[in-house]
């Protein structure tokens, strides 16, 4: 069961909430609420989801941050448009390069 699992910590972070989401669902039904008391790790599991929830967030803040600073350029110039696609696509390239 999380043998799938194992690379997540190496994945960009949206791909990382939404394996970890995965996971999380995987492990909620009550047929493992035993297993997960058991191995002590009802806690842990809590943990995560908390952390995760916060974390994808933070995702979804950044976004919209990003969605409101592209419709604040609407009025720029063509120089200043082109530096700013520029940038983006520096921080895409980020993204790419982070994947294993």
């Amino acid at each position: 069961m999380l043998s799938p699992y194992k690379g997540v910590p190496r994945h960009e972070i949206n791909k990382e909430t939404a394996e970890i989401t995965g996971l999380l669902q995987q492990l909620a039904p009550r047929d493992y609420e035993a297993g997960r008391s058991q191995m002590d790790l009802t806690q842990a599991v809590k943990e995560l989801d908390e952390q995760n929830k916060s974390i994808q967030e933070a995702i979804d803040k950044r976004k919209s941050e990003k969605a409101i600073r592209i419709e604040d350029r609407s009025e720029l110039s063509s120089d200043e448009l082109y530096k700013y696609i520029c940038q983006i696509y520096d921080e895409l390239l980020l993204h790419i390069n982070a994947a294993p």
